[in-house]
C-alpha cells in the first residue's frame, strides 16, 4: 500500500514531490512518527531548525496528508510565529484508528540558502469517535473525592468590583488574617475561593491587613489559578466541569488586564482539553498548558488483575507560541510506564500520572510534577526526553538530611503540588502526604546537584499542629526571603487558607476562612500595582558627545532606578527634547520574533524620546540590578512601538568590570518628525536550545503483535523536537529487503497495507531528524499481518461465573470498530444483547439474577460494522450462585457481605427495582444521581438490620438519560452503578 501510495502521489506532483531519505535538518515534527492514539484533531508540526524563506514555501501544498487509500486531507499550512515551525491545521477531524500520511514536499529553503529535503512520516488517530468524558466513568471509580457542600449564594452579586475600604461584600466567603510576629513581604495575596465540585467560586486580592481590595465571582466554572502573568496582566482558569476521576476538570483560561478586563483566552491544540491543573505563560508570549487523555488500556497485561477494559487517563503537555500554535507536544504514553505509579492500577477507570505542575527551568528544559508517581521529572523541550527523575521508583537522587521521611523512601515526597526552580537555584514544592501514610503536609525547599544526583534538603515547615492538604496547595519563596504556603483543599477542613513564614520559620502572617468548606486551588502574593512601572526617570536637553544616567535622582517626578546609562552620539533634534525611561518587571504584550523565539526574562525596558529624530547612542545596562545570571549569553531586543510588532535583535557585548550589557542603538526611522514622541520597548533574552536528535519511541503494534493485514498501523512517538521522520518496513531483521522506505514524514503514524502479499511477518523501524542531524534507527520490532478477528478469551468454555456478581468478559481484536456483545444459550439461540461496548478488549459483566443457573451459556462478540467479524465461546460456562438460600420459595443471596446486586447496566423504563444486601446493620445511603452529580432521589437514607432488601426507583418524571445509582453501607462500603433511562 505504501508502494502505491508514494507512486500515485509522485504522478500528482511531478514536479516537486521527490522523496528521498530523512533529512538531516529536520529538527521536530508532532505527532511522533508511528506513534498511537492521537488526536483526531492532531495538528502536523515540521520544524526544520532553520529559519524559512517564506517565499519557498507552497502554502497550498507543502506538507500532503492523505489517509491509507490515499486519499487527501484538506487543511491550511502556516508559517508560527518564530519563522522555523509549519503547521498543518486540518480542516476536518481525521478517521478514527486512521494511518495519516504526511509528505513534506521538496522546495522550501531556509534563509541561509540551504534546501530542505522531502520526506515523509505516519502516526495513527485514536480509535475513539470522540474524547472521552471522564465524568461517564464515575460508576467505576472506587474511590471518591472528599464531598464539599455546596453553600447558599442567593442574592450575591455576579460581577467584579473594587469594594470601599474594609468593606466586604454579600456572601463572598470571609477571611481573617492574624499577625504573627516579622514582617510580611509587600504585595497582596491572590487566590481563589470555591467548593471546587461547584461551578462558582470568587477571584479575591485582599492585603496584608486583611481588606478586601478586588473581588469577583466567577459564575461560569470554579476559579483557579488566580495569579500576576509574567508581562504584568492578570490570569486565571475557569474550570467548567469537574470530574471526580481527575480532582480537576476542563478549563478555560483568560488573561485580564490592569482594569480587570478580560482580554485573551487560552486553549490547547491538536484536540485536546486543557485541565485545570496547570497553566504558565511565558516571559516570551508562549504558554504551556496541559490536558488529561482518558483511552482503552488492556491493564491485565500490565499488571495482575488490571482490568482487560480499563479506562487509562493520560497527560499530555503542550507549548503554544504567541499565535497558539502547538510548536512542543509531550504525552505521558510515549514516555511513562504505568507500573511505576502509585495508584491503583487494578481499577476500571484511574488516573495513573496525575501531572499537576510544570515549570520552566532556567536552562530551557521543563520541570513537571508527575504526583503519581511521586516524582519529578526533568523533560528535555528540544527532545522530549526524560533528563532525570527525582524521587518514586525511579529515583536517581541521593537523598540527604531526610531523617523525618526516610521511612518512606524512595516517596521522599507524596502528592506533591507547585514544583517549581527558585531564584537560588533550588527546587521548593508543597509536599501534601499521603491519606493512607503520611497525614501532614510541609513545604520542602531541595538543593539540587544535577551532576551528582543530590538533593539536600536545606530548608522546610510544617504548620503546628500540623496541617494536612490532601490534594492542592502552593510554596512560593517570596522577594524578602519569606514562603507562602497556600494550604489548598486543607482549608476546606482546618479552615487555615495561607500561611506567610520567615526563613526561620517563624509565621509573620496568617489567613483564614471563617467557615469551612471553602478551598483554594492555589494560592499566591504579589507586589503588583496594576502593572505599573518600577521606575520612571526623566532627562532632558541631551546633548551629543554627553553620558547620562537614568535614576531617581534628579527632578521630582522621578523614581525608582532604570540601571540604563546612555552615551549619545548624535541626534538631528533641535531646541528642547527628552527621554522618559520605564522600567517593568514584567514582560512585554505579545512579542514577535523573525527567527526561533528566545527566552525572554520577565523585564522589559520602555524609552519615550521626545524631539530626538535621528537618534544615535550606546546603550549601557546594570545586569545585577535585572538579575541577569549569564549576561555574557544574552541578547538585547528592541521595537519601535509599544505591545505589538516584532521585536529586533542588537548585537551585545558585557563588560565583567562594570557589570553592564552593551549595545549600540541607531534609530531606524527616516520619516521622524521633529517634536513628535514615540516609543522603543527593549527587553533581555537568551537563545533557545541548541539542537539534538534523538531515535523516536516505537510505540504500536507491540513487538510480534498482529496488526490488521489491510491497516497495519505503526505509531511512534518522538523525542524532542523534530522536523521529520523516517520509517523503514522490510521482510526480513537486517532491512535488506524493504516494502516502505519513507522520509520526511511530519506525522507519527503510519498505515502500511500489507494484503497484496497475504499474511506475513515483517520487522520496522523509525529515525528523527532536525537542524542538528539525523537521529540513528530506533531498535526495530516486528509485527504480523494478518485478516481482522475478534477471539473471545473468556468465558471461553469450562468457567463458573458468579451469579448476581461482577464478571470480566475479555477478548483480543485486531479489529478497531465497537463491538456487540451477546449473550447465547449453549445451542447457540440469541438470549440477549449485552451491550454495545467500545473494543477494548474487556468488558465488565454484571450477571443478573434473573438468569437461569440450571443451563449452560456462551458470550459472543461481534463487530458493529461488520457481522463476519466474530467469535462465540469455544465452549459453555455456567453460572454459580455464591451460597443460595430459600426464602419463602425463591433463590436469593447468601448475605455474607454488603453488595448491590442485580442487573444494574442496561436501560429501564421507567420503573427500576433495585436490590441490595447487609451483612450486619448498618447506616444504608442508596440515592440516584444525574450525569452531572447532581441527586435527584434518595430511596434509602436509615440504619438497617441485616438482611435481604429491595427498593422500586420511579423514573417517570425524569429525562431520558443515563443516571448513577450510589449504594453505600457497612461504614466504607460504597458501589456506584449506571442506568440508562428509556422512555
Amino acid at each position: 500500500m505504501k508502494i502505491k501510495m508514494l507512486s500515485l502521489l509522485m504522478v500528482f506532483f511531478m514536479a516537486t514531490f521527490a522523496l528521498a531519505s530523512k533529512p538531516d535538518e529536520i529538527q521536530y515534527i508532532s505527532p511522533i512518527d508511528n506513534s498511537t492514539l492521537n488526536s483526531r484533531s492532531s495538528a502536523i508540526i515540521i520544524r526544520p531548525g532553520d529559519n524559512l524563506d517564506k517565499a519557498t514555501i507552497d502554502f497550498s501544498g507543502q506538507i500532503v496528508v492523505t489517509d491509507r487509500a490515499n486519499n487527501r486531507y484538506s487543511g491550511t499550512i502556516l508559517l508560527s510565529s518564530d519563522g522555523k515551525t509549519l503547521i498543518f491545521k486540518p480542516d476536518a477531524q481525521y478517521k478514527t484508528g486512521e494511518e495519516v500520511h504526511v509528505a513534506f514536499l521538496s522546495g522550501v529553503k531556509g534563509l541561509t540558502g540551504n534546501s530542505i529535503s522531502s520526506f515523509e512520516f505516519h502516526f495513527t488517530v485514536t480509535p475513539l469517535e470522540s474524547a472521552l468524558d471522564p465524568k461517564n466513568y464515575l460508576s467505576e471509580t472506587s474511590s471518591e473525592t472528599a464531598e464539599l457542600q455546596e453553600s447558599n449564594t442567593e442574592g450575591l452579586a455576579k460581577t467584579a468590583a473594587v469594594p470601599p475600604p474594609g468593606d466586604w461584600p454579600g456572601n463572598v466567603p470571609m477571611i481573617t488574617v492574624t499577625p504573627g510576629t516579622g514582617t510580611p513581604a509587600a504585595g497582596y495575596f491572590f487566590l481563589s475561593p470555591s467548593h471546587f465540585q461547584g461551578t462558582d467560586g470568587f477571584n479575591l486580592i485582599i492585603d496584608n491587613s486583611g481588606n478586601l481590595v478586588y473581588w469577583q465571582e466567577i459564575t461560569d466554572g470554579t476559579p483557579v489559578d488566580f495569579k500576576v502573568l509574567p508581562n504584568g496582566y492578570l490570569g486565571y482558569g475557569s474550570m467548567y466541569e469537574f470530574s471526580k476521576i481527575t480532582g480537576g476538570g476542563p478549563t478555560v483560561f483568560r488573561m485580564m488586564d490592569s482594569s480587570y478586563t478580560v482580554v485573551d483566552s487560552f486553549a490547547m491544540g491538536n484536540g485536546y482539553i486543557a485541565e485545570s491543573h496547570e497553566f504558565q505563560l511565558l516571559p516570551n508570549g508562549h504558554a504551556l498548558m496541559l490536558s488529561y487523555d482518558l483511552q482503552n488500556v488492556d491493564m491485565s497485561k500490565i499488571v495482575p488483575g488490571g482490568h482487560p477494559g480499563a479506562m487509562v487517563l493520560g497527560s499530555i503537555i503542550q507549548e503554544l507560541d504567541v499565535d497558539k500554535n502547538v510548536v512542543f507536544q509531550w504525552r505521558s504514553w510515549d514516555y511513562l510506564d504505568l507500573k511505576d505509579s502509585y495508584n491503583d492500577l487494578t481499577l476500571k477507570v484511574f488516573d495513573p500520572i496525575h501531572i499537576n505542575s510544570i515549570d520552566m527551568d532556567p536552562d530551557n528544559n521543563l520541570l513537571v510534577s508527575v504526583m503519581a508517581f511521586g516524582e519529578i521529572v526533568k523533560i528535555n523541550r528540544q527532545t522530549g526526553a526524560i533528563i532525570w527523575t527525582m524521587g518514586g521508583s525511579n529515583n536517581q537522587f541521593t537523598f540527604l538530611n531526610e531523617d523525618e521521611v526516610s521511612a518512606y523512601a524512595p516517596q521522599y515526597f507524596m502528592y506533591q503540588h507547585d514544583v517549581r526552580r527558585i531564584d537560588n537555584g533550588n527546587i521548593l514544592m508543597i509536599d501534601d502526604g499521603q491519606p493512607k501514610i503520611r497525614q501532614w503536609t510541609r513545604a520542602v525547599e531541595y538543593q539540587i546537584d544535577e551532576t551528582a544526583k543530590t538533593a539536600t534538603k536545606v530548608w522546610q515547615y510544617r504548620h503546628n499542629p500540623d496541617l494536612y492538604t490532601s490534594s492542592m496547595g502552593t510554596a512560593q519563596r517570596l522577594a524578602n526571603g519569606n514562603t507562602l504556603i497556600g494550604w489548598g483543599q486543607g482549608s476546606a477542613q482546618s479552615k487555615t487558607a495561607i500561611t506567610e513564614v520567615d526563613q526561620s520559620g517563624n509565621v509573620v502572617v496568617e489567613l483564614a476562612f471563617t467557615g469551612n468548606l471553602w478551598a483554594s486551588y492555589r494560592a499566591y502574593k504579589f507586589d503588583w500595582h496594576g502593572g505599573a512601572p518600577a521606575a520612571n526617570v526623566l532627562r532632558w536637553e541631551l546633548a551629543a558627545e554627553n553620558s547620562y544616567t537614568w535614576n531617581d535622582d534628579d527632578g521630582d517626578t522621578d523614581t525608582g532606578t532604570t540601571g540604563i546609562t546612555m552615551d549619545i552620539k548624535s541626534h538631528n533634534g533641535f531646541g528642547y527634547n527628552e527621554i522618559r525611561a520605564f522600567r517593568y518587571n514584567y514582560a512585554p504584550l505579545k512579542p514577535e520574533f523573525s527567527g526561533k523565539t528566545p527566552v525572554v526574562l520577565p523585564h522589559r525596558i520602555v524609552l519615550r524620546p521626545f524631539n530626538l529624530p535621528g537618534f544615535v547612542a550606546t546603550f549601557k545596562f546594570d545586569a545585577q540590578l535585572y538579575d541577569i545570571k549569564n549576561p555574557d549569553s544574552i541578547v538585547v531586543y528592541y521595537r519601535p512601538q509599544l505591545d505589538s510588532g516584532e521585536f529586533t535583535a542588537l548585537p551585545t557585548s558585557f563588560n565583567p568590570v562594570t557589570k553592564q550589557l552593551f549595545v549600540d542603538f541607531v534609530d531606524p526611522g527616516t520619516d521622524t518628525i521633529e517634536n513628535e514622541a514615540w516609543y522603543y520597548e527593549i527587553l533581555f533574552a537568551y537563545s533557545d536550545y541548541a539542537q539534538q536528535t534523538f531515535p523516536p519511541l516505537l510505540v504500536s503494534p507491540l513487538n510480534n503483535a498482529d496488526a490488521d493485514i489491510t491497516k497495519a498501523k505503526l505509531e511512534w512517538s518522538p523525542v524532542g523536537f523534530t522536523r521529520s521522520y523516517s520509517l523503514q518496513i522490510a521482510t526480513d531483521a537486517e532491512f535488506s529487503n524493504l516494502v516502505v522506505d519513507k522520509s520526511g514524514l511530519t506525522e507519527a503514524v503510519y498505515t502500511f497495507d500489507g494484503s497484496a502479499d497475504g499474511p506475513s511477518t515483517y520487522f520496522w523501524r523509525a529515525k528523527t531528524a532536525n537542524d542538528a542531524g539525523e537521529s540513528e534507527w530506533a531498535a526495530a520490532k516486528a509485527f504480523n499481518t494478518k485478516t481482522p478477528y475478534i477471539q473471545i478469551t473468556s468465558p471461553n468454555g469450562g468457567e463458573s461465573l458468579k451469579w448476581g456478581r461482577e464478571n470480566f468478559i475479555t477478548w483480543t481484536s485486531i479489529t478497531e470498530n465497537d463491538v456487540v456483545i451477546e449473550l447465547h444459550k449453549d445451542d447457540g439461540t440469541l438470549l440477549e444483547v449485552i451491550d454495545t461496548a467500545t473494543n477494548s478488549g474487556g468488558y465488565t459483566w454484571d450477571v443478573p439474577i434473573d438468569l437461569d443457573t440450571t443451563i449452560s451459556y456462551k458470550i459472543k462478540i461481534k463487530d458493529v460494522a461488520n457481522e463476519s467479524i466474530s467469535d462465540i465461546s469455544d465452549a459453555s460456562f455456567t453460572l454459580t450462585y455464591v451460597g443460595v438460600i430459600s426464602e419463602n420459595g425463591r433463590s436469593s443471596m447468601k448475605i455474607n457481605d454488603f453488595q448491590l446486586v442485580g442487573s444494574s447496566l442496561g436501560s429501564f423504563d421507567p420503573i427500576k427495582v433495585l436490590r441490595y444486601q447487609l451483612a450486619a446493620a448498618s447506616r444504608v445511603e442508596l440515592s440516584i444521581y444525574s450525569i452531572l452529580g447532581k441527586k435527584v432521589a434518595t430511596l434509602v437514607n436509615k440504619n438497617q438490620s441485616a438482611g435481604n432488601y429491595e427498593m422500586t426507583f420511579d423514573a417517570s418524571r425524569l429525562a431520558s438519560t443515563v443516571y448513577y445509582v450510589k449504594f453505600r453501607a457497612g461504614g466504607n462500603f460504597i458501589k456506584t452503578r449506571k442506568l440508562t433511562l428509556m422512555k
